[in-house]
Order: C-alpha cells, then sequence, then structure tokens
C-alpha cells in the first residue's frame, strides 16, 4: 500500500495519528500489496472486524483509506473506482454505521480511582502508561499522546501552545508518580515521542489509550 505522507492530511502530530490509525488496522492486510491490488473486498477484509464494535474507528479509517487511493490514482499509480467509497460500493458491504454510536465511558468517581490507577499501574503495556499518565497530570489525551522529551524538564513539562484548547502554553508540574513513570519508559531511538506508535518516530494511536478502557476485567 503507496505510505506517501504528502496525502492532504493535517501536519505534525495530526499527520502521525492519521497514519497510525492505517498503521494499526491497514497495513497488516495491505501493506504489503501495490495500490493497484486493492479492491473493495481487501478493505472490507480490514473493516469488517471493527465495523461495528468501533464505528468511529471504522468510520475515520474508511475514509483514511479512500483519500490515499484517491491520491494513488491522482499519481496515475491506479485506476478505476476507488474501493473505498462508501456509496454504490462498501454500503452495500457493511452495515450503516452512526458516529454517534461511538462509545462513551462512565465518569469515574472519585472513590473507584484508586482501584482503576492500581489496575492500571499493573498493565505493561504501554498504552496503560500513557493513559496513567493523562489522569495524573489531569491533561487531554492528545496533549499526553504527543508529549515529547524535550517537552520535559525536571519536574516540569511544558505543553506548546499549538497543542491545548486555549493556544498558550500550560506548564504542568509532574507529580512523583508521573516523574518515576517517566523515568521507567524506554527511550526509543531515532524518536523524541514519550509515548512511541509502532511507525518510526511516530506517537502512541488514541484508540490504544481507549482499548486499555475497553479490557475486560
Amino acid at each position: 500500500m503507496y505510505r506517501d505522507e504528502n496525502v492532504g492530511v493535517a501536519r505534525d502530530g495530526s499527520r502521525r495519528e492519521w497514519l497510525s490509525t492505517l498503521e494499526r488496522y491497514a497495513f497488516p492486510v495491505l501493506g504489503q500489496l501495490p495500490v493497484s491490488a486493492i479492491d473493495a473486498m481487501l478493505v472490507h477484509r480490514v473493516l469488517e472486524p471493527i465495523w461495528s464494535t468501533k464505528p468511529h474507528v471504522g468510520q475515520r479509517l474508511r475514509e483514511r483509506i479512500e483519500a490515499v487511493l484517491d491520491y494513488a490514482k491522482a499519481m496515475k499509480l491506479r485506476g478505476g473506482e476507488n474501493p473505498a467509497l462508501w456509496r454504490g460500493n462498501l454500503q452495500h458491504m457493511l452495515p450503516r454505521a452512526n458516529r454517534s454510536s461511538r462509545e462513551h465511558h462512565p465518569a469515574l468517581s472519585y472513590a473507584e480511582l484508586p482501584t482503576l490507577m492500581a489496575e492500571l499501574r499493573a498493565l505493561p503495556a504501554l498504552p496503560a502508561r500513557a493513559l496513567e499518565f493523562t489522569i495524573l497530570c489531569a491533561v487531554r489525551t492528545g496533549e499526553a499522546l504527543l508529549a515529547g522529551w524535550p517537552e520535559i524538564d525536571g519536574r516540569i513539562w511544558t505543553i506548546p501552545g499549538k497543542r491545548t484548547k486555549t493556544g498558550k502554553k500550560h506548564r504542568v508540574p509532574l507529580s512523583d508518580r508521573a516523574r518515576a513513570m517517566l523515568d521507567e519508559l524506554p527511550r526509543e531511538s531515532g524518536s523524541d515521542a514519550v509515548f512511541p506508535g509502532r511507525a518510526a518516530g511516530g506517537f502512541l494511536n488514541q484508540d490504544a489509550m481507549a482499548d486499555v478502557l475497553s479490557v475486560p476485567a
């Protein structure tokens, strides 16, 4: 599958998140194929496992595959109709999904928080560390997932304004646990990502963090 980054996606962190969705779900099926070989059945094979269980991810993934294949066609790398089109194509192969059906986890009571934090700490996976760090620092998921090592200075994490909701730089004091967690995290060669994703130099996907909460006890 064609992996050019110049496909009209948002820059910097948004681009990395955009590509990480493809990498996680599409590349295992399509990654070794030329774009000219990708058909509707292969796209369906990518989407079907998550289409009903993670409709928000499935729809976003379909749109991104469609964008990549549109770009490939414009670059004369394939011809014919885009196999990731919904109307008149995948709509006959998949049930109609609703973005509003995305699962929202109920708010956790303060009394339940220690149990959740203990469970997260017991999980060895990086997404669990990312979620724990997000909670400890009381920040938005995007701010934590795109954290870079140059932003960390001792016990202070400075989030640049381009990544905050207000557009202003935000300084976050790190608790003992948050600082200790950072000290325990491995550093990936050639990457500034505190929570690296699968792509070289990329960041962890937001869906990976959400999946931590979906793991049955």
